[in-house]
């Protein structure tokens, strides 16, 4: 993925008209060892007992971390060619306001570090601030 696909992406899921939202699901020491690294990339703690992280027992039959960013779709033209290749179409259960999901750990890892957090809605603006002047 180049930097201007990257940035199409970002800029794509920080629109608010498609209500992304970013969810976590581990084992407790899973989330427990990765909670160092969110707060470097995001600058705030991972955001415990929230409904944005599924926190499973350490003897679980779940291997790592899985990551989901949940969004709307509101016009398919609209949407960047790689996320149309990698998104899943419909939801979870229970969440109507959620047509989509992407399940790419590493996309929403670099999310995380230009303004992206847990939960939802993101803020376009805390993104914009992440954003290295120079992209």
């Amino acid at each position: 993925m180049t930097r201007q696909e990257f940035f199409e992406i970002a800029g794509y899921f920080a629109n608010p008209i498609r209500n992304s939202r970013i969810e976590l699901e581990a084992r407790e020491a899973t989330i427990t060892n990765y909670a160092p690294n969110y707060r470097a990339k995001t600058g705030q703690p991972i955001p415990l007992g929230t409904d944005s992280i599924t926190l499973l027992p350490n003897d679980a039959n779940k291997w790592g971390r899985e990551m989901r960013l949940y969004f709307t779709l509101t016009n398919q033209l609209a949407v960047p060619p790689l996320i149309d290749r990698l998104k899943t179409v419909g939801g979870r259960h229970g969440y109507e306001l959620w047509d989509q999901r992407l399940n790419s750990r590493d996309i929403i890892d670099d999310l995380l570090e230009i303004g992206f957090t847990l939960g939802g809605p993101q803020d376009a603006i805390r993104i914009r601030g992440f954003i290295p002047i120079n992209d």
